[in-house]
């Protein structure tokens, strides 16, 4: 098909893999999941915790909350999860709900990666 006498190009549109964002998702759980190895049990609570956010059983300020609790004593990471989480005020309410469905959407999809 063309348009004004030239070839329509495909746009590429990246994968939720390849995402950047999905990347710092990946790279932050393997980060938590080093840090507590003699301590699985907090990893699992974890990812446990986040699979609460994301069937919506708890909500972003209940799952940071929950967070820094798990993590107490590691500053690093609290600090690291709530830039994660970290909500943008945005004029455009949209805008703002995309944002954290791709959000939800990397944490899914590592969640079931490592089932």
């Amino acid at each position: 098909m063309k348009l004004s006498g030239g070839p329509i190009q495909e746009t590429n549109i990246a994968s939720p893999e390849t995402h950047p964002k999905f990347n710092d998702a990946v790279n932050f759980l393997d980060k938590v999941e080093g840090r507590f190895k003699k301590e699985p049990d907090i990893y699992r609570t974890f990812l446990n915790t986040l699979t609460e956010y994301r069937a919506k059983r708890i909500n972003k300020p209940d799952l940071a909350r929950k967070v820094a609790i798990l993590f107490e004593g590691h500053p690093d990471l609290v600090t690291e999860f709530n830039e994660f989480i970290k909500s943008k005020k945005k004029t455009d309410q949209e805008a703002a709900e995309n944002q954290y469905t791709v959000i939800d959407t990397e944490v899914g999809r590592f969640l079931d990666s490592r089932k």
